[in-house]
């Protein structure tokens, strides 16, 4: 004889969970939160082969196609029918619908994302970028169940599964009070900032070195000092007779020693300031 599953036992532990689940005519029905459809589990009548039924139903019962069948569980043991409703639940083909309008609007831009777990349940959008990282997008952690939950954004640049910056964060209670946030929960927005994000890395960095990380080698006043003599040797662009634009740098040790003088003539200046101002609007544009 076929062991019986108690099926309000499931439904409790399913509740504990999280999920709305209740039992109807030996049926167990459990609210999906993503796409508001019932799972429906349902005991076969067969002794000889003993199983469990499981369909997808819309919110007023209608069939979605979605079918299938579990082995029957060993006597007492429910933990195989509580994780596999919670799987159900929490799967990608339940978050992917939610998320198609931002992965469209990021392909749109020329990125491609895709949803990857995140560790304690639920999902991100990762967006690749090849040898430079990838971008994590949530809202401001985990993305909740369904789109239309979703109140602003957080996105940060990984390197290594290193957090170098965040790069988008549109959260309108995030940690820091003081800062303005726009944006809200625009995909569109979203969409757009990211890929400038993108588009002013590679310009900038070659899509080698992610913004704000260690640059590898080795570093220090003898370095820069050297840089600054390659830099004062490169010939000008633009030939200019004008001189006002000079300047002469020292660098030195913290105590003084080991200094090294370079005239800059203007071609250099100008590069010095163009490069300067560069990364510092950069770097306002992703703290604002």
């Amino acid at each position: 004889m076929a062991v019986t599953v108690n099926l309000a036992d499931v439904g409790a532990r399913v509740r504990s969970n999280g999920l709305d689940a209740h039992v109807f005519a030996d049926q167990l029905f459990v609210s999906l939160p993503c796409s508001r459809e019932q799972l429906v589990l349902s005991p076969g009548r067969s002794v000889k082969s003993p199983r469990l039924f499981w369909q997808q139903r819309t919110d007023i019962g209608a069939a979605t196609g979605k079918s299938g069948h579990l082995p029957w569980p060993a006597a007492g043991d429910i933990d195989m029918l509580v994780q596999f409703v919670l799987r159900h639940a929490y799967s990608t083909s339940e978050y992917g619908p939610q998320y198609r309008p931002v992965l469209d609007a990021l392909h749109r831009h020329g990125l491609t994302g895709q949803l990857c777990p995140a560790q304690g349940g639920g999902y991100y959008i990762k967006v690749p970028l090849h040898a430079d990282g990838f971008l994590l997008v949530g809202s401001p952690d985990a993305l909740p169940p369904r789109l239309d939950q979703v109140t602003g954004w957080r996105t940060e640049h990984f390197v290594d599964d290193t957090s170098v910056t965040v790069v988008y964060d549109s959260v309108p209670d995030g940690p820091d009070v003081e800062r303005p946030r726009t944006g809200g929960a625009d995909v569109n927005r979203l969409a757009a900032s990211l890929a400038r994000y993108v588009r002013e890395l590679m310009v900038r960095y070659d899509g080698t070195s992610p913004l704000h990380a260690a640059i590898p080698g080795e570093s220090g006043h003898d370095t820069l000092g050297w840089l600054f003599e390659e830099l004062a040797a490169l010939p000008p662009v633009f030939a200019s007779a004008s001189s006002d634009g000079t300047a002469v740098i020292t660098i030195a040790a913290p105590d003084g020693s080991d200094a090294t003088t370079v005239t800059l003539p203007t071609a250099s200046v100008n590069r010095m300031n163009h490069l300067l101002l560069a990364e510092i609007a950069a770097h306002h544009a992703l703290v604002r």
